[in-house]
């Protein structure tokens, strides 16, 4: 997806609101926070970055390569510039996002997919989705299980109305859009553990992974 998700004076707008929304307890990274980042560079010119909100989870499907660049960013206001240097540094010919369907993730993919495109990278979500959804939907029935969906906080709630635009059908699929009007989400350990839908399930993880 090359064109505008979403402009960067409405992303940084979102931010301020639950800048001033958030508690203690929601898990939101403040205006005055530093934003971490796990960085694994690639010293070669690498086909992708993968961008992952939980590089623990991604451990388990990743290894960093000679022609991959990973890293890491918690959910919380993202500083443009600094990730657009990061991006530029990584070397990459795309970036590949992977993260939960929750709209703190929804809103840190419209903030990396904002800044890989004023640097001139394409940028594609791989994260939780439609069709990820219904994977998880089909295996969970096959052994008797069901579809670990969590509740929304009231944090996510706000952002998810804040972040609401018919162009994020394009991304995630009426499916998708559908469990978070809900306000329901599928954290990315939710949407792959073996537990609900058995060991097939890996596969299909790696199958959405570059």
């Amino acid at each position: 997806m090359n064109r505008v998700l979403l402009e960067a004076a409405r992303l940084r707008k979102i931010c301020e609101r639950l800048d001033v929304a958030a508690s203690d307890d929601d898990e939101w990274l403040p205006a005055n926070a530093v934003v971490p980042f796990q960085w694994y560079p690639s010293k070669l010119k690498s086909e992708c970055t993968v961008y992952v909100t939980k590089w623990n989870w991604a451990l388990g499907y990743i290894s960093p390569q000679p022609g991959r660049t990973s890293f890491l960013a918690r959910p919380g206001r993202i500083d443009e510039r600094l990730l657009g240097a990061v991006l530029g540094k990584c070397r990459g010919e795309r970036v590949v996002f992977v993260g939960d369907l929750d709209p703190l993730d929804l809103l840190v993919f419209a903030s990396v997919h904002a800044a890989a495109r004023s640097c001139g990278i394409a940028c594609e979500y791989r994260g939780v989705d439609s069709r990820w959804m219904a994977v998880c939907e089909r295996a969970s029935k096959r052994i008797g299980r069901t579809v670990p969906y969590l509740p929304m906080s009231r944090l996510e709630v706000l952002c998810w109305d804040l972040l609401k635009d018919e162009k994020w059908a394009a991304v995630l699929g009426r499916q998708a859009i559908a469990r978070l009007e809900e306000g329901k989400k599928l954290e990315l350990e939710g949407a792959s553990n073996p537990v609900f839908y058995g060991s097939g399930i890996a596969r299909t993880v790696r199958t959405r992974l570059p």
